[in-house]
């Protein structure tokens, strides 16, 4: 079972099962390399947007 809300969803089992970012970590730092290397985010499902500190990390 998945559930969705907005933009973020998990699993029932929780994100470790996450099969799309099964390592958190790998995610964060991924997230990071982006933010840092943009000024103007543009995400598949969503507005454009420029990070601030309120994006996630």
């Amino acid at each position: 079972m998945a559930a969705f809300a907005g933009d973020l969803w998990w699993h029932a089992n929780g994100p470790a099962d996450d099969p799309v970012a099964p390592d958190r970590e790998v995610l964060r730092a991924s997230r990071l390399r982006v933010l840092a290397a943009v000024s103007l985010t543009v995400p598949g499902h969503g507005g454009p947007f420029r990070a601030d500190d309120t994006t996630p990390r």
